[in-house]
């Protein structure tokens, strides 16, 4: 439930019942840098950014700009992460088997590859996307796994 309240406040949902608010209070009591980075953000009235530096420009007459200060940063610093990843797999793609990534969902790829390669596949791709994401944002442990099935459902 706490990673769960984090996350939906992280990305401008206020707590929706006051165990929620004192859950939330509790984690922020524990990362007070964190709790301020997020107060700094709401407050933005210019432009809020990705880690890589892509801006929003506020647009304070929209009532849910607050919450758009918060979900941007981490949005669009997903996508930099996953397009980059994608890149990284296209030019180191080794295999003797063309490049696979036939779909990309928010953050998941997915690879349409011969069973025989299926194991080395995804520990490149989870070194890919961890590697990427650490470079991104030094000092943050990421981790990536790769499910390995039939269809996109079979490799959850």
């Amino acid at each position: 439930a706490m990673k769960t309240d984090f996350l939906a406040a992280s990305y401008g949902q206020e707590p929706k019942d006051p165990e929620h608010a004192e859950r939330l209070q509790k984690f922020y009591d524990y990362f007070p840098d964190l709790h301020r980075w997020c107060e700094n953000q709401r407050k933005k009235t210019t432009y809020v950014e990705s880690v890589l530096g892509r801006r929003l420009w506020v647009n304070t007459y929209n009532n849910g700009y607050e919450r758009n200060n918060l979900n941007h940063p981490h949005q669009s610093s997903a996508a930099d992460q996953m397009k980059m990843a994608i890149t990284k797999m296209h030019k180191n793609w080794k295999f003797d088997y063309p490049f696979a990534v036939v779909g990309v969902v928010h953050d998941e790829c997915i690879l349409d590859i011969s069973k025989e390669i299926a194991q080395d596949v995804a520990k490149f791709v989870e070194d890919c996307m961890v590697s990427v994401a650490e470079e991104m944002c030094p000092g943050v442990p990421f981790v990536a796994e790769a499910g390995i099935g039939n269809s996109w459902r079979d490799s959850k």
